[in-house]
């Protein structure tokens, strides 16, 4: 087997015009389809969502992927974390209640979980130091507002699907 330049396997795909052509199909693309990564036969997760209003609680409960659990308040985010370990953790920056890089160094130190940050329209600087502070903490990845549904539920299963295959489950 013969790599072309760019290390790619000759036998696998055939280069052109920049873009890998998977073998016997005649459509280019360089699109990457989220869904294959999409856990299959796996019973659902838990994921915690760590909100103020609660905005994406429907929708994040819509799913069958994954159980939701919702903490509005200090004493909700302890007994969730002091429940069942959860797999995703999804929680806003704009917390009021509780600064949010505390309950990611909370989250990352109790459990395995996975944590997303969803962004809102914070300014440039101020989202910059959120971000490195939260990555410090913990932070698997973030989100920025406006956030469509298919981008919010494609990112959660991918993480959930990397959590599930670093586990061997």
């Amino acid at each position: 087997m013969t790599t072309g330049g760019c290390g790619v396997s000759s036998r696998r795909f055939r280069l052109t015009g920049g873009l890998a052509r998977s073998g016997g199909t005649s459509a280019r693309s360089n699109v990457v389809y989220l869904d294959r990564y999409r856990p299959r036969g796996v019973s659902p997760r838990l994921l915690l969502y760590v909100t103020e209003s609660a905005r994406w609680e429907g929708l994040l409960a819509s799913s069958p992927d994954w159980w939701t659990r919702a903490a509005q308040t200090p004493e909700e985010l302890a007994a969730a974390l002091a429940g069942p370990e959860p797999d995703l953790v999804v929680l806003d920056d704009t917390l009021t209640w509780i600064d949010p890089v505390d309950v990611i160094a909370r989250t990352h130190s109790a459990t395995g979980a996975a944590i997303v940050m969803v962004m809102g329209n914070r300014g440039g600087r101020s989202r910059r130091t959120l971000l490195k502070r939260a990555f410090a903490a913990g932070l698997t990845d973030s989100l920025l507002a406006p956030l469509e549904a298919n981008e919010l539920f494609h990112t959660l299963r991918l993480l959930l699907h990397l959590r599930v295959s670093a586990a061997g489950g």
